[in-house]
């Protein structure tokens, strides 16, 4: 996976303002999949208050478990994770049926596992900002989701 410019939500402050991804429209899809599996919403997509990140999270019950939606500000791109305290690195996990019901909303792109723990590369990062390639370095993840769904400050 190459990720795009604008990924970590770092960008010169004399550049142009990334673009964000429409958090109504991917609200929109969640309770779709949210019905469609027959999950509860615990809460709605929303970035953190009280940590600064690049993504937004949601929370679906779906029977005894709890599945974290998460979703890149800049880039349609959604992972699952468990639940964690705030600014902890996410815990990635797949979830057939939410990758299932999400597939049917092309707009978004499900990342599974195997994609978000894999080590970065120089070819991964290729089309980074400067700006975001200083952040790279200074945080030094480990895997690729944690440059996707970052704390970074």
């Amino acid at each position: 996976m190459i990720l795009q410019h604008g990924t970590t939500g770092f960008q010169h402050y004399k550049a142009p303002r990334l673009t964000v991804v429409d958090l109504r429209a991917f609200r929109t899809v969640y309770h779709a999949v949210a019905r469609d599996i027959s999950a509860d919403v615990i809460h709605n997509p929303r970035r953190n208050p009280d940590v600064e990140c690049n993504f937004a999270d949601a929370l679906l019950q779906i029977g005894d478990d709890r599945v974290v939606v998460l979703l890149n500000c800049f880039h349609p791109l959604v992972a699952f994770a468990s639940e964690t305290d705030a600014g902890a690195p996410p815990e990635f996990r797949d979830h057939s049926d939410l990758t299932h019901a999400f597939s049917g909303y092309p707009d978004f792109t499900i990342l599974s596992v195997a994609t978000l723990i894999q080590p970065p590369t120089a070819e991964m990062l290729s089309k980074l900002a400067t700006a975001e390639m200083e952040q790279f370095n200074y945080w030094k993840p480990s895997r690729i989701g944690d440059i996707i769904f970052n704390y970074w400050d």
